[in-house]
């Protein structure tokens, strides 16, 4: 799950929607049988996804209240 900065989460779930689409369509093409291709969805998934979340978790301390940590100009 990704914190919410940057819009991680909503990216990530457009670039999961249109990655499954289309490993649905070969699927329905013959191109892969139905376990392939979501498979490969779920592989290709976890990669982005790991990263998305290292991304926003980087992100999170700029967004919690720290008094030691000087105000933005």
């Amino acid at each position: 799950m990704t914190s919410p900065t940057g819009g991680n989460g909503a990216n990530t779930a457009l670039r999961d929607a249109d990655l499954l689409g289309r490993r649905l369509a070969e699927a329905a093409e013959g191109r892969h049988d139905l376990l392939s291709a979501v498979d490969s969805y779920e592989r290709q998934m976890f990669e982005y996804g790991a990263e998305a979340v290292r991304h926003s978790l980087a992100a999170l301390p700029a967004f919690i209240p720290n008094p030691d940590r000087p105000e933005p100009v």
